[in-house]
């Protein structure tokens, strides 16, 4: 069994901003964009920033606090993904490989950087999971007549094409596409997962798993630095029924 932590959301290195977390612990998970140049044709079944309702009721674009930002951003289109609404995910880049190696029962666990308005710095906030039933890696454009029937409302697949971009590029080795369980959930409230700390030669502080957390997902293999994009695969059996407790645990 393998459980594994998986970074996803806006962030300063794509997008130029972070999710915001209220003072209650809740959060509104704001979606990276899309720079893909997507045809007319096709416009019309993408979201923007200024189209899409968040969870609490309001447009993303609201959260935008720099109006120039705000200007800029407002029109871009979102790329929705993780999709909660048929708790799927998909993700072609060539390091996350291991994606299509999770098995029916094991973990996707989701993490982000959210912001409390009175806080000069962000952290890494665990915000949500994903019990796999499936998972794969597509190789074959012929496959997504298949794939529609279970993936059908995933980014990735239903937009045909980002589907052709992600499985035809080779460096890609794959569009990697994992399904969850009925179990899977996006949290109500958002969960600590990182302090700030210096990190070997890097010589800021940086958001690396806390020492609270570390007693729950180990030290990922002395990988303690959680930086934008990453993956860490967990795959000790006791670390991972450790994980799987606490996960269920949370709302």
């Amino acid at each position: 069994m393998k459980a594994a932590l998986l970074r996803v959301g806006i962030d300063l290195g794509c997008g130029g901003f972070i999710s915001p977390l209220f003072d209650d612990d809740t959060f509104e998970l704001i979606y990276i964009p899309e720079p893909y140049p997507f045809s007319k044709m096709n416009s019309n079944s993408l979201y923007t920033y200024s189209t899409f309702m968040g969870r609490t009721g309001k447009l993303l674009h609201e959260y935008f606090d720099n109006q120039n930002h705000k200007n800029k951003m407002t029109s871009k289109i979102i790329h929705v993904d993780p999709d909660f609404e048929g708790f799927t995910y998909g993700d072609p880049c060539f390091n996350k490989a291991r994606l299509a190696q999770l098995n029916e029962g094991d973990y996707l666990i989701f993490y982000a950087g959210l912001k409390r308005k009175a806080e000069k710095s962000h952290f890494l906030y665990l915000v949500g999971f994903f019990e796999i039933q499936n998972a794969i890696a597509v190789k074959d454009l012929k496959d997504r007549k298949d794939l529609l029937k279970y993936y059908s409302t995933n980014f990735h697949v239903k937009h045909e094409e980002i589907f052709l971009r992600d499985v035809t590029y080779q460096k890609n080795r794959g569009l990697k596409l994992v399904k969850g369980s009925e179990r899977s959930r996006l949290f109500k409230k958002a969960y600590k997962l990182t302090e700030l700390k210096p990190y070997k030669k890097l010589k800021h502080p940086v958001n690396v798993l806390s020492k609270d957390m570390q007693k729950i997902f180990g030290n990922l293999n002395g990988r303690i630095f959680l930086g934008r994009n990453a993956l860490r695969m967990i795959e000790d059996p006791r670390t991972v029924k450790r994980i799987k407790a606490y996960i269920d645990g949370l709302e």
